[in-house]
């Protein structure tokens, strides 16, 4: 009677570690199969604003910039988490699109709708620190859609404000700014533009190449 006691104690033991062992399986499997859906906008408050807008306009796209803002201006966090937000709703429509015919065009929407949003953001700030990239950002798009002179319009912007700052990064932007003036300058026959602005460069103290 003990042993055949012993056994079914055994029996029903050995019954609940292997239900204990599946249900670890399952919850393991459940867990790799269903990871939690993070929007791109989601915060890490590990991150400064500043760090936030550099993730986010990481676009999985090329021909678009890292924005950074002026070092030596005052920065605003709300300016910070406007743009983020702008950057991260481009993102996540940008992982919506499927492959397809209509796909090319989609992108193509997102991108519209991206210079769109920071040229608003650029009308309701109309002095931050982010001005120059974002304006560097918006040249960029509509230079890769051969609209020059919203191109030349937001160089020009770009240049005149971080001409002659020697801190970073305006130094690298104002280079980024004069050099693609120059060549739309040259690209749309603009001689006597080009050739002012190669007066005004030589006169800086402290010039980008060109």
């Amino acid at each position: 009677m003990k042993l055949n006691f012993f056994s079914s104690s055994l029996r029903v033991l050995c019954s609940l570690l292997v239900v204990a062992v599946l249900s670890g399986q399952l919850a393991a499997v459940t867990a790799d199969e269903k990871p939690p859906v993070k929007s791109s906008s989601d915060k890490d408050p590990v991150k400064s604003p500043v760090e936030r807008v550099a993730a986010a306009s990481k676009v999985p796209w090329p021909g678009w910039m890292v924005l950074k803002p002026m070092g030596d201006w005052a920065q605003s966090d709300q300016e910070a988490k406007d743009l983020a937000d702008i950057y991260a709703t481009a993102n996540d429509a940008w992982a919506t699109i499927q492959p397809g015919p209509n796909a090319g065009a989609q992108r193509e929407a997102v991108k519209f709708e991206l210079t769109h949003e920071l040229e608003s953001f650029l009308q309701k700030y109309t002095n931050s620190a982010w001005t120059p990239a974002v304006s560097l950002q918006i040249a960029q798009a509509s230079l890769l859609r051969s609209s020059y002179s919203k191109a030349l319009q937001h160089y020009s912007r770009a240049w005149e404000i971080t001409k002659g700052n020697d801190t970073s990064p305006a130094r690298e932007m104002s280079g980024q700014a004069v050099n693609a003036l120059a060549k739309l300058f040259v690209l749309t026959g603009r001689v006597a533009e080009s050739d002012a602005l190669e007066v005004e460069v030589a006169a800086l103290s402290s010039a980008p190449p060109l």
